[in-house]
C-alpha cells in the first residue's frame, strides 16, 4: 500500500484506465514529462470530466498512458498483483544520447526492462568510451524507491569514481540504501529517477 515506483521497461505503452483503473485499488497515478518540465495525473475516483477539470486547473497534463521506457508512481489503497506485458524488454543503451528515449537534461523518471547495475546504465550511455585517465558523465545522481522501508536507493557516478568507500559512506550518512550492499538492480517494472546534467 502507499506509494510505489513502478515502470514501464517495455516497447509498448500501457493505457492507464484500463491497466490502472480499478478504484478499489488504485488512488492516484503520476508520470513526469521531462520535456515540459511537469507532472501528468489520473485517478480512477474521477469522471473523464472531473478530471480533465481537475488537471487544467493545477496545471497537470492529463495521464492517459505511460509510455515505453518510463516510470511513474502508483499510490495504492490495496496490495495488489499487477500484470505486466509481455513485449520487448528496453535496454540502457535505449537511452544513449540520439536514441528514441534518450534521457533529458535535468530529471527524468525512466525504466529499463533488463536487469542491470546502476554504474552498467551509467556506462552503456557512453556512445565511445572515455579516453584513457577521463570519465563522461551521464548523469549525476540516479534514485529508486523502496515502498516496505520508505527510503531512496542512491547511486552517484561521481562519488563511485572517487574510490573506497566515498559512496559507501555518503549513502550512509544521509541515510539512503545502496544499491550495491541490497544486491538491488534496475529491473523490470521499477521506475528510477535520472538527473542528467
Amino acid at each position: 500500500m502507499g506509494w510505489n515506483l513502478l515502470g514501464n521497461g517495455w516497447n509498448v505503452s500501457l493505457p492507464v484506465a484500463s491497466f490502472l483503473g480499478d478504484a478499489t485499488r488504485v488512488t492516484t497515478v503520476w508520470k513526469w514529462e521531462a520535456p515540459k518540465n511537469g507532472w501528468q495525473f489520473y485517478t480512477p475516483t474521477m469522471t473523464a470530466q472531473d478530471l480533465q477539470n481537475y488537471t487544467a486547473g493545477k496545471g497537470y497534463g492529463m495521464l492517459s498512458a505511460v509510455g515505453a521506457g518510463e516510470g511513474y508512481w502508483v499510490n495504492v489503497a490495496q496490495v495488489f498483483n499487477l500484470i505486466l506485458p509481455d513485449s520487448t524488454p528496453l535496454g540502457g543503451s535505449d537511452f544513449m544520447a540520439g536514441k528514441p528515449h534518450a534521457l533529458n537534461q535535468g530529471w527524468n523518471l525512466v525504466a529499463i526492462g533488463n536487469a542491470i547495475t546502476p554504474k552498467n546504465f551509467h556506462s552503456v550511455l557512453s556512445v565511445a568510451p572515455p579516453q584513457t585517465g577521463t570519465s563522461i558523465i551521464n548523469f549525476t545522481t540516479l534514485w529508486a524507491w523502496d515502498n516496505p522501508q520508505t527510503k531512496w536507493y542512491f547511486y552517484s557516478f561521481q562519488l563511485d569514481a572517487k574510490g573506497g568507500t566515498v559512496l559507501t559512506d555518503y549513502i550512509v550518512g544521509k541515510g539512503y540504501i545502496d544499491f550495491t550492499a541490497a544486491n538491488k538492480l534496475l529491473d523490470a517494472g521499477s521506475g528510477f529517477w535520472v538527473n542528467k546534467p
